[in-house]
């Protein structure tokens, strides 16, 4: 697992791509912020992405803003404890539920 950091427009997922072209890897991009994510549908993401290839977690920093202050539609707060925790990510990241020859980038 790799974590990059930088201003937006600074090249990381660019390289990502380049990267992925070069040891011929497919991409599967997720994107964290959408406020529906629950720690069974990562774990399940991960589960069955296909090996060989690149699982690219995008805007993590924004996962767990106003998680509490903003439940989405279809939610209420008594369902606040389904949504994707720190400890889900966490979970899912070790590697127990992800498959062979899987590279992960956030």
């Amino acid at each position: 697992d790799l974590l990059f950091y930088g201003e937006p427009g600074s090249g990381k997922t660019s390289f990502i791509h380049a990267l992925a072209g070069a040891i011929g890897y497919n991409i599967c991009v997720v994107n964290l912020s959408e406020k529906t994510w629950t720690d069974d549908r990562l774990q399940y993401l991960f589960a069955n992405c296909p090996s060989r290839s690149i699982l690219l977690l995008e805007d993590v920093d924004s996962a767990f803003v106003d998680r509490q202050a903003e439940i989405p539609r279809g939610y209420t707060r008594a369902d606040a404890h389904l949504l994707l925790s720190y400890s889900g990510l966490l979970n899912a990241l070790d590697g127990v539920m992800s498959s062979d020859a899987q590279l992960v980038f956030m």
